[in-house]
């Protein structure tokens, strides 16, 4: 599903759609929502995908940078 987010069709939602996606991405990534759904995705998984999302994905919100 990760080769989703660079695909034009993502690229073309609506904004406040991306913005909810890329806040639960994010909140998932760095840890702050430990729910079980995202029990099976190690810290270096995450740590390791909000990473490459970082330096591959042009225009990520700005709290994606202040981690």
């Amino acid at each position: 599903m990760r080769y989703l987010i660079y695909s034009p069709a993502f690229d073309a939602l609506p904004g406040e759609v991306k913005e909810h996606i890329y806040r639960r991405l994010w909140e998932v990534l760095t840890g702050r929502d430990t729910g079980k759904e995202f029990s099976r995705l190690s810290a270096d998984d995450a740590r390791i995908s909000f990473e490459i999302l970082i330096a591959t994905k042009p225009g990520l919100p700005d709290y994606w940078r202040l981690k």
